[in-house]
């Protein structure tokens, strides 16, 4: 009985300590925290953890095993006894022992209080969850689970490996950036395309038929770039994050 007590003092104050890591496990399988700026995602992690731990601190005030005269009262409110039969089978006889009247008195009394105790009935522990969460938060928490389970269940450890650690790479100085450049001569050239080294092109001069056209590709980019021929500017074309395209017919003009 004092093992259910505990278990009703605990579970209401331990449950949204599972609360709590069953909502980041959910949002970690479907894989929302990456897609956070990684500051945010630091940050929100960091709440999780202050949110864990404040909920820990809280579960384990009541985690402790009541007396054992509450677990006794506990019984007999259960059982549905009055005058506390239990706690009177304590009692000790308070006249003379000598006195045949008042041990036979006793003795019937004792008697009473035993055939009371074998009506005792033990009933399930009632945590009362309802009373500390009235709008079954838990349950919206288990749904969303369940929804992550079936959704992460192929590829969970990497989602769960995303979760936990930011991608601060922005951070970190990445590759230079690298531009792919070529020119198509106009068909009555018959000349083939030229491809344009940038590290052998830079200070070199070219002979370019008009009518050409400039194909460019920039990888690596930390914006669009954009392309300059005389008093024209031109923006490249985002075509996958971080890659960009243009297209420009080439009329002579110096670019």
């Amino acid at each position: 009985m004092r093992a259910g007590l505990a278990w009703e003092a605990f579970w209401p104050r331990f449950w949204p300590t599972l609360g709590v890591a069953g909502l980041f496990l959910a949002l970690a399988l479907l894989d929302l925290l990456p897609l956070l700026p990684a500051w945010l995602h630091a940050l929100v992690l960091a709440g999780f953890l202050a949110a864990l731990l404040r909920a820990l601190w809280h579960a384990g005030k009541a985690l402790h095993l009541p007396r054992r005269e509450a677990a006794r009262r506990r019984l007999e409110q259960d059982s549905a006894m009055a005058h506390r039969p239990l706690a009177a089978l304590d009692d000790r006889m308070a006249t003379n022992p000598r006195d045949s009247a008042g041990v036979a008195l006793w003795q019937a009394h004792r008697r009473r209080l035993l055939a009371d105790a074998a009506r005792l009935k033990l009933k399930l522990p009632r945590p009362g969850l309802a009373k500390t969460d009235p709008i079954a938060l838990r349950l919206a928490v288990l749904l969303l689970l369940l929804v992550a389970l079936v959704s992460g269940h192929g590829d969970w450890r990497p989602r769960l490996e995303a979760a936990v650690v930011p991608r601060f790479a922005a951070l970190v100085p990445g590759p230079p950036a690298r531009l792919d450049a070529w020119i198509n001569p106009p068909a009555y050239t018959a000349l083939p395309p030229l491809f344009l080294a940038s590290d052998k092109t830079a200070n070199a001069a070219i002979r370019i038929p008009v009518g050409s056209t400039l194909l460019a590709q920039v990888q690596g980019s930390g914006g669009a770039p954009s392309l300059r021929a005389g008093a024209e500017q031109a923006d490249f074309a985002a075509v996958t994050p971080g890659v960009y395209k243009i297209t420009h017919e080439l009329t002579g003009q110096a670019f």
